[in-house]
């Protein structure tokens, strides 16, 4: 599923479609450009709907790799120019979810 224009980029509900269906190491291109500045409300090229579009998309693409659902990478393609790749992991186990969990369970611990 690659995509280059951001009006046929996947949506938040397409990404989250693509998780659920995708096998371990599929790939999903969910944006090219530079998000950076194309997230900005200065210097984007983007609509403002188009950019809270991409918001949306970024920010699950995010919230999918900090539950170790997907590894983010980018690749450069020239100046101010990147692809941006989301790509599946195995699905983590339960005992892998509680050891993840157990660093933030023993911070929040009053006796620390």
């Amino acid at each position: 599923m690659a995509h280059r224009d951001p009006l046929t980029a996947p949506d938040e509900t397409e990404f989250c479609r693509w998780l659920g269906q995708a096998s371990v190491g599929d790939a999903v291109e969910y944006h090219r450009g530079f998000l950076a500045v194309d997230l900005s409300l200065a210097g984007s090229p983007l609509s403002p709907s188009a950019r809270k579009k991409l918001a949306s998309l970024a920010s699950r693409a995010w919230w999918a790799a900090e539950r170790g659902l997907v590894d983010l990478a980018q690749r450069r393609r020239g100046p101010e120019d990147y692809v941006y790749v989301a790509i599946l992991r195995r699905r983590p186990t339960p005992l892998q979810r509680q050891r993840a969990a157990f660093p933030a369970l023993m911070r929040s611990l009053p006796w620390r």
